[in-house]
């Protein structure tokens, strides 16, 4: 295949979280029910397309996958010189992707896969690899590679002649991934997703990747190389609220929101933390920085004050918080600003939710200072449960 035959050209980011629970048919509880996708065009820029699939792995996403993992154990017998050199890398390429597809199971391992897929299409004209008379063409025709270029220059792709070289296309893709933070946005997407699916969904991931695909068949991506038993819940059908979930993505989801960027990776590095210790830990460190970020924000929030007379609660004021509350709020203990923020967030539960905080920190605590050794003394379950609250309540208030 030679340059111009080039016509097509696409970039896709991805990430698929797999689980053994499942939505199941309403009319039959042992089949499973995919959801209908979830689509936002010009997210998180125009010409980028989001689109998150439930249930269920896109053909494409399986290509990709099988493409980039055919191409590594391609690079591992290149690297390791046990390449048949009577045959072309095409060939050898298609047959190692065809060993990926018949020893996978990745995709069949798991009863439901939750897809997030960012893509684009990309303008040729624009590739530097397709216009040799561009500054980054010339650039990369140098001896110099990136931390991305798995071969050097020499290294032939299957689907282009002498003159297209891997590694500039591997290159362009790994500038083009600088452009925008993906790991970061699929953390915040994920986390608006939990207010609608449970978030044992999501805390196993199957694979992710950012890759090129040439005329909808050819994939360019970097490979990785790295070298239990389930327990199946069938949750009840659901109809997705996906109104509420696109905005929700759009206003948690954009660059102006830094301030979630913490609690985010946190809250996912919590979830798919399989050791107590550390999921108890990672828990509590998301819950402090959400309190301390919440706590930002409602310094001109008001307090609903009750008075009492002899007949019972009659009167109602509003008191600014600002009001009550010292000039240096950096003095507050991390207890007592969580106590104004469950106060405004769910004051139904606050007592409840207060001393809950107060057994966790004194967990930690009693960690800090060697006095708890055993798994079954932290309270993992209920500080799991309290930070869901309060993340969902930061989410749909803040």
């Amino acid at each position: 295949m030679e340059k111009q035959d080039v016509v097509t050209l696409k970039m896709l980011c991805y990430r698929v979280y797999a689980t053994n629970d499942c939505f199941s048919d309403p009319d039959d509880s042992n089949k499973i029910k995919p959801l209908s996708p979830l689509i936002i065009n010009d997210y998180p820029d125009k010409d980028w397309k989001f689109t998150c699939f439930f249930g269920e792995v896109p053909d494409e996403i399986k290509q990709a996958h099988y493409s980039v993992k055919g191409f590594g154990i391609l690079c591992i017998q290149s690297l390791g010189n046990v390449v048949d050199n009577t045959k072309t890398a095409e060939e050898h390429l298609k047959e190692c992707i065809f060993k990926m597809k018949s020893e996978s199971t990745v995709f069949t391992d798991y009863k439901w896969y939750t897809v997030e897929v960012f893509e684009k299409d990309v303008d040729i004209s624009k590739v530097d690899v397709f216009n040799p008379n561009s500054e980054m063409a010339e650039d990369n025709s140098s001896d110099s590679t990136s931390d991305d270029t798995v071969f050097d220059r020499n290294f032939v792709y299957p689907f282009a002649k002498e003159k297209l070289y891997g590694g500039e296309l591997l290159n362009f893709l790994a500038r083009e991934k600088e452009k925008i933070n993906f790991p970061e946005l699929f953390d915040k997407i994920t986390l608006c997703l939990t207010i609608e699916i449970p978030t044992y969904f999501f805390t196993k991931v199957a694979d992710e990747g950012c890759v090129l695909v040439i005329n909808g068949t050819n994939v360019v991506g970097k490979p990785k190389f790295k070298t239990s038993l389930d327990l199946c819940v069938n949750k009840q059908h659901k109809c997705l609220d996906q109104e509420k979930i696109t905005s929700l993505i759009k206003q948690k989801g954009s660059g102006q929101n830094k301030w979630l960027n913490s609690v985010s990776h946190w809250y996912m590095a919590m979830i798919r933390e399989e050791d107590k210790w550390k999921k108890f830990y990672f828990s509590f460190v998301c819950l402090e920085i959400l309190t301390h970020k919440i706590f930002k924000k409602i310094d001109q929030d008001q307090f609903d004050v009750h008075l009492k007379n002899s007949d019972g609660y009659d009167k109602l004021v509003k008191i600014p918080i600002s009001d009550i509350l010292p000039e240096d709020t950096n003095r507050l203990t991390i207890a007592a600003k969580f106590s104004f923020v469950a106060s405004m967030l769910n004051r139904e539960k606050y007592s409840d939710d207060r001393l809950i905080f107060k057994k966790c920190k004194d967990a930690r605590d009693k960690i800090s200072h060697g006095d708890i050794i055993s798994i079954e003394e932290l309270p993992v379950g209920e500080l799991g449960t309290l930070l869901d609250v309060y993340i969902r309540k930061m989410i749909m208030y803040y």
